[in-house]
């Protein structure tokens, strides 16, 4: 059985940074995108479904109907409480689910015919890395070795993958106060160290020998001095990788401030 698995930041819902104004031209695009690749099971984080910020008392409506908006069957929701959004599974088939999210540290976990254990987590940027490392390496503590997917927004930088400290000094510069505490930051690579030394593969680097980067898209920065993939696929050695890549369109550029990723699997039989 193979299972094809797209993971998409759709920055802030759809909405702009004020969370007031619907960008329907950005949902439309991000629309075109998942209908061509047509995935089994999509995951998407940042996932605004509320307008207004009166939690308290309740004071908010529904703005978004993804599972409507895709156009997929069953929707699971890892949202941290009173928060806007968070991360969505909408799939085509019936998942197990639970949420474990907290804020600043969004983690849903879902369960595939009850065998495969697919944890999908976003990390805030505002995190520092070893706080990021903690959270990923609890996650990872409660994991077996088989038949295991880890995906996300991980907000880190893979050991597996070149940067150039002066290119990012220079990228950050622009809008950071304090861009060589966040450079220097990022270059500890820690998080997805932990990662690979479970013993998890990387799918994109599986499939591909070259760098390439999930953000900046075109719709925030055409200076690609930041650029930096952050958003993964990881999946235990028991899958055969069929495909994994970074989708890039004039759809996917302008849709989000990160691009979306996928992987192809081929999930293991129990009786070979």
């Amino acid at each position: 059985m193979k299972i094809k698995i797209l993971v998409y930041n759709i920055s802030r819902g759809f909405y702009d940074k004020s969370a007031k104004i619907h960008e329907v031209q950005r949902e439309k695009n991000a629309i075109k995108i998942v209908k061509k690749e047509n995935p089994d099971i999509l995951f998407l984080l940042e996932a605004y479904f509320f307008k207004g910020n009166n939690f308290a008392k309740r004071k908010f409506k529904i703005v978004q109907d993804y599972q409507k908006l895709f156009g997929y069957k069953f929707q699971y929701a890892g949202f941290s409480k009173n928060k806007k959004g968070g991360i969505l599974a909408l799939s085509r088939f019936p998942l197990k689910y639970k949420n474990f999210s907290k804020p600043q540290r969004n983690w849903l976990r879902v369960f595939l015919d009850n065998k495969i254990k697919i944890d999908v987590l976003h990390p805030s940027g505002e995190l520092k890395e070893v706080e990021r490392y903690n959270f990923v390496k609890k996650v990872l503590g409660k994991v077996g070795k088989r038949k295991y997917i880890l995906a996300g927004d991980l907000n880190s930088l893979s050991p597996q993958d070149d940067y150039s400290k002066k290119r990012l000094l220079s990228g950050f510069k622009k809008f950071d106060n304090n861009y060589k505490k966040t450079v220097e930051d990022f270059l500890k690579k820690q998080t997805i160290k932990v990662v690979l030394s479970k013993g998890l593969v990387d799918s994109y680097k599986q499939k591909k020998d070259c760098f390439d980067f999930t953000m900046p898209t075109g719709l925030i920065s055409k200076n690609k001095q930041t650029a930096m993939r952050i958003d993964y696929i990881f999946c235990s050695k028991d899958f055969k990788i069929i495909d994994a890549g970074i989708i890039k369109n004039k759809f996917s550029d302008f849709a989000s401030d990160h691009y979306p990723i996928f992987a192809v699997l081929e999930i293991p039989d129990d009786k070979k």
